[in-house]
């Protein structure tokens, strides 16, 4: 009798936990076709067959469409067939309109700009992220841009021996790219004949970034201009010093898991969120590198909302560097020195 209720017992506890494990459809987006999805953080984007880009920043509890810039190309309908994310910046793969990048995608000014230069084929499958490379898969093959949130972004075709050009999935497996195609299978090759050492994974280095100040403003949350903000790949956000004064003086530190020889840093050196915040903030004009076997070098700036490249003048690895802000470009506003984005280029 005792094994026979253990029996009945247990049958109905499987029955519960059958009952649980299901789907649940969640509260939109209706009437359409979703073919994407990209995550970042505790938003939830969705692309889909008509009515653009949504967003659920509840777990899908509710969705906001997302579409400010984003152009309807096929008979009124935004088409979206691929999202993927690179730091802050989300891009979409459209339907005959290309590449769009939202640097501010769950803001209240979320809005879209296409980035197409050299994209001869505006009609995007897929997209792939690979450090601070993006790929999109389309009908005539791979492209790639390795400035895919920059104003200057622009695309170069990767498809010497991809006989199968109509590339409808893309994905990044250690150091391959694999694209899946229409009709021709599956096609793999390395990330190091299509990405120098230039673009080495940025996610990976530096392990860690110190400052020696960080501007704290009332109203704003703490971390509003953190260090981190410049290794985000987003153009819109920013480090800004918290001393007194333009912040001569004030540095920011790399720190290296292995030493690195760097080839070029890559600076945006002011906060480049738009060209009115960008000239009513300082910018910097000169900055001393230091590495972490006290060799020193001097770079001057220009005034630029661009970014701009320093080539590093040595050929021995380095634990770490420093940057020193020695000069500035005062701003129209305010008196806060601020950087939007460093990066590294490294040497084998």
């Amino acid at each position: 009798m005792k094994s026979l209720l253990s029996f009945f017992a247990a049958v109905v506890l499987l029955g519960a936990q059958s009952l649980q494990a299901q789907w649940i459809q969640t509260n939109g987006p209706f009437g359409g076709d979703v073919w994407c999805f990209a995550v970042n953080g505790s938003n939830l984007f969705a692309g889909t067959g008509g009515a653009g880009v949504f967003l659920s920043t509840n777990n899908g509890t509710s969705w906001t469409a997302v579409n400010t810039g984003l152009t309807k190309t096929l008979a009124g309908f935004n088409i979206v067939w691929s999202l993927a994310v690179k730091g802050s910046n989300l891009f979409a793969g459209t339907h005959g309109g290309g590449v769009f990048l939202s640097a501010n995608p769950a803001t209240r000014d979320a809005s879209w700009t296409a980035v197409n230069t050299g994209l001869t084929d505006k009609t995007v499958w897929s997209l792939a992220v690979s450090g601070s490379t993006l790929f999109a898969g389309t009908h005539r093959g791979v492209f790639l841009s390795t400035n895919p949130a920059s104003r200057d972004t622009s695309w170069t075709a990767v498809n010497t021996g991809l006989t199968s050009a109509n590339v409808s999935s893309l994905a990044v497996s250690g150091s391959n790219l694999f694209a899946g195609t229409a009709g021709g299978g599956v096609w793999r090759r390395p990330l190091s004949e299509m990405v120098t050492a230039v673009e080495a994974d940025f996610s990976e280095v530096p392990a860690n970034i110190i400052v020696s100040s960080q501007l704290i403003e009332r109203n704003r949350p703490s971390d509003a201009y953190k260090a981190e903000n410049m290794a985000d790949g987003n153009n819109a956000t920013a480090w800004a010093e918290g001393a007194d004064g333009a912040g001569i003086g004030e540095w920011i530190k790399f720190g290296f898991d292995t030493p690195k020889k760097i080839k070029a840093i890559k600076i945006l050196a002011g906060y480049a969120k738009t060209e009115t915040v960008y000239f009513n903030n300082n910018r910097v004009k000169e900055m001393k590198v230091i590495f972490s076997d006290g060799e020193a070098q001097t770079a001057n700036l220009t005034d630029s909302k661009d970014f701009q490249r320093i080539l590093i003048d040595r050929d021995r690895p380095t634990q770490f560097v420093k940057l020193e802000i020695r000069d500035v470009y005062h701003g129209r506003k305010f008196d806060d020195t601020c950087i939007s984005e460093i990066d590294f280029e490294f040497k084998e």
